[in-house]
């Protein structure tokens, strides 16, 4: 039996913990390594994402090595019979495949024409970004989710204000507790799902990558 089954409230503040330390800990010593070996190559973000992961299995071994967790990428999820979803990263502990931090990757302020800023946005908090934890296709029985955006101009601060500002316009709730975690921006929001679904908050981390077409 896995020991997240049971009471939530046993097990649910263990797994949140976990998801402080991927943000304060692991995310920090893993993503300079990850932007090193990418150079900046133009690539599909899943490319980016597996090496992200690898760099992420080494920070685990530096930082928490004792700590009984995995990191996995492109994991697959069921929501129904007939639908089927790839979470970019998921850390999961205790076997329990409903129980996970699941973190959808995307790019922002890649330049590929005119409209792609803008779209890059739409994408991020469209069906395919955090749509999925707001429908309950990702994560339907947590509380929490994470949001990563791939900054190809590097400037985290101004990929977060377009974000927030596209999110004022549709009338989301406005992240809080926002903050500098080394070379990343982070912040936090609710969100309402529907019943049965309870509702999620949602961590969005903004990493610097710096594309080579931003000179």
């Amino acid at each position: 039996m896995s020991f997240l089954q049971g009471n939530p409230e046993e097990w649910l503040p263990g797994l949140i913990e976990l998801g402080d330390i991927m943000v304060d800990s692991l995310i920090p010593e893993a993503w300079p390594e990850c932007r090193e070996k990418m150079r900046g190559e133009i690539c599909h973000e899943d490319a980016v994402t597996k090496v992200f992961v690898r760099q992420l299995h080494k920070a685990k071994k530096k930082i928490c090595p004792r700590m009984s967790f995995q990191i996995i990428s492109q994991h697959p999820v069921y929501p129904s019979d007939d639908d089927t979803g790839i979470i970019d990263i998921v850390v999961m502990f205790g076997g329990d495949e409903d129980y996970y931090l699941g973190y959808e990757c995307k790019w922002l302020e890649k330049k590929r024409d005119k409209k792609s800023d803008s779209g890059l946005v739409g994408e991020y908090l469209g069906e395919g970004g955090l749509g999925c934890f707001l429908s309950g296709k990702y994560a339907p029985c947590m509380p929490v989710g994470y949001m990563v955006g791939y900054v190809a101009s590097g400037d985290v601060a101004v990929a977060e204000a377009k974000v927030e500002a596209r999110m004022e316009r549709r009338k989301m709730p406005s992240p809080e507790n926002r903050r500098q975690v080394g070379e990343m921006r982070f912040s936090q929001a609710c969100y309402r799902r529907n019943a049965p679904l309870q509702n999620i908050v949602i961590g969005h981390i903004f990493l610097p990558y710096k594309h080579n077409s931003f000179h």
